[in-house]
């Protein structure tokens, strides 16, 4: 059997960017077992990684949500305030990509 290279840079920065993205996943996406990630990213803490990533992105994307809406506030009117859930997830998914370019 051929030994398999892993780039574990790129195999953790998918795990931290992507918030959906679980060790299975990302296991499967690189072609290694399970039980070789699961080791590894304990042992480097990846799941204590994810979770400050986590919340730099939400405190992030709060003060976003709170600028635009002071904005909104000041000029529009309440009508304007109203985001979808879709509009949310792209803007997270804006700020893992900024944070982590």
């Amino acid at each position: 059997m051929k030994k398999i290279k892993i780039d574990w840079f790129k195999a953790k920065r998918d795990f931290l960017l992507d918030y959906s993205l679980s060790l299975r996943d990302v296991a499967e996406r690189y072609g290694f077992s399970y039980s070789k990630i699961k080791k590894v990213s304990a042992g480097r803490e990846w799941h204590k990684d994810k979770k400050q990533v986590q919340a730099l992105v939400s405190e992030a994307l709060m003060k976003e949500i709170q600028n635009n809406i002071a904005e909104q506030l000041r000029g529009v009117g309440k009508e304007a305030l109203q985001t979808t859930e879709a509009e949310m997830i792209q803007k997270e998914e804006k700020m893992y990509k900024r944070i982590f370019k």
